[in-house]
């Protein structure tokens, strides 16, 4: 694991964590970086429905970048990457690809500037470097809105230093229509990823070498349509089998759609303890063999999942490290087995899984398996540690809000710091009204103490702040500038 990860900060680090290049992809000339239709253009957005390849290009290009001395800045979207977020991301990216430990401390090191002014923040610093950046955004259609949108930001407003390859599944509008229009920025399709006949006999001739005749190898791809991840799910089960030409007619045979026909022949083909392996830890986002040990009771965790990383395409290796990420359709099916399963045994996994995760500091992970697990208790204890540190730390963050539309409003005023964790998000987001009702909660309480009215003032005059009201803001702030009741020196500094 990485020492320095832990926390917020760890999802962070695990972000920028660029993927393995998988160890039989063929590299297609024709998607090259350094091809023509690329070459050049400032911006890139791969956008293809999942199993296309899109990461396995991604990482492809960036060996190349690197090959020729290019800085390359990686960021694997999330759901909970607000702007502020992202912002934080994409410094933390440059920082490590480029080798320079201070690139972006005003983001990192303290609560980061709101919306787009970290992203502008974050161009600025970029553009007065001497490196020549490449920045690669994946899986970009899991950003919120107000995330795609400071993406697409980011695309137009671009330094000459910097080019920026993004992919994402076709619902995903980044608003850039206009950029692709007037060749600002390539647009690659489905029709581009897919496999052309001659790639795919090279990709089998690669693997099987005379083993599978080019006859059977071009059955295989009109089977497949040229899907790569349905050629390699196909290939996956003929490695298993004895002769070629018979699998692959039994795949012909299968009805059903074609990704879960291919999927559903893979872990059909599994060994019964491997599927059940799989299935318990398809709960999870991210995945360390130490922390898979734990959920399926496990001692050869470590030796399974580097067996099933080399031997399927159903993980995402982190180019450093051990942690791994599932393919999100193999998981999307694993999780449909998953929840089949016995309530009691789901409820365990989830507790071990939280267990697991909160001995390490990974807290907001830690409280969401607690809380599928029916641990609200400690649920509710693990988010309002986590989710307050972390705005005192990086700033407001919108997984706050998820939060409060989970917990129940008893358990919310029990627990003053997930209320001050909600109310310094919502006087943040320009939801001032709300803030002020959540303000009104806390020092409704009967132990509220003077360190906690002052933070209340706090939060309250940052709302005025935002609102443009000085008169507000010097109305709160001034019964406390003199001698305020904090020990926090993050709050002192507010």
């Amino acid at each position: 694991m990485d020492p320095d990860a832990g926390g917020a900060k760890d999802n962070l680090f695990l972000k920028v964590a660029p993927p393995r290049v998988p160890r039989h992809l063929v590299s297609r000339p024709r998607l090259l970086s350094s091809d023509p239709a690329f070459r050049g253009s400032p911006g890139i957005l791969i956008q293809a429905p999942a199993g296309f390849g899109k990461t396995s290009l991604l990482a492809q290009w960036r060996l190349e970048h690197l090959s020729h001395g290019v800085v390359v800045a990686w960021v694997s979207a999330q759901a909970w990457d607000n702007p502020e977020r992202l912002a934080q991301a994409l410094a933390l990216a440059v920082r490590q690809g480029a080798g320079r430990s201070t690139f972006g401390h005003v983001l990192l090191d303290a609560a980061g500037p709101d919306g787009l002014e970290g992203i502008t923040i974050w161009l600025a610093e970029l553009a007065q470097t001497a490196l020549d950046i490449v920045l690669i955004v994946d899986e970009a259609e899991r950003l919120p809105a107000a995330s795609r949108e400071a993406l697409g930001y980011v695309m137009r407003n671009a330094p000459p230093n910097l080019r920026i390859a993004i992919a994402a599944r076709p619902d995903c509008h980044l608003d850039i229509d206009d950029l692709i229009a007037y060749g600002q920025c390539v647009a690659v399709g489905p029709a581009m990823l897919r496999f052309q006949l001659g790639e795919t006999l090279e990709l089998v001739n690669a693997r099987f070498g005379a083993r599978v005749d080019n006859d059977t190898a071009a059955r295989l791809h009109e089977l497949t349509e040229g899907w790569p991840l349905g050629l390699q799910l196909a290939l996956t089960v003929i490695s298993r089998g004895a002769d070629a030409r018979s699998e692959v007619a039994g795949m012909a045979a299968l009805g059903g759609e074609l990704r879960d026909r291919f999927l559903a022949l893979l872990l059909a083909n599994l060994e019964p303890s491997d599927r059940d392996f799989l299935t318990r830890i398809a709960i999870l986002d991210h995945l360390h063999p130490e922390l898979c040990g734990a959920i399926a009771q496990s001692e050869d965790a470590s030796e399974r999942l580097a067996r099933l990383s080399r031997d399927t395409p159903v993980f995402v290796a982190v180019e450093r490290g051990e942690w791994l990420r599932m393919h999100m359709l193999a998981r999307d099916v694993l999780r449909q087995a998953f929840a089949e399963l016995p309530a009691e045994q789901q409820a365990v996994s989830h507790a071990r899984a939280a267990a697991w995760l909160a001995e390490r500091g990974m807290l907001e992970q830690a409280a969401r398996h607690a809380l599928i697990a029916g641990q609200h208790e400690m649920a509710y204890e693990l988010a309002e540690r986590s989710l307050y540190e972390s705005i005192m730390t990086h700033g407001p963050q919108g997984v706050v809000l998820e939060w409060l539309t989970q917990a129940p409003a008893a358990e919310l005023d029990r627990r003053p710091r997930l209320l001050l964790a909600a109310a310094w998000t919502l006087a943040a987001s320009e939801r001032h009204e709300e803030a002020g009702r959540y303000v009104e909660r806390i020092l409704a309480q009967p132990e509220a103490s003077d360190a906690l009215r002052c933070e209340c003032a706090l939060i309250l005059g940052g709302a005025a702040v935002f609102a443009d009201d000085p008169d507000r803001f010097a109305e709160l702030h001034d019964p406390w500038a003199d001698s305020p009741p904090l020990r926090d020196p993050m709050l002192l500094q507010v």
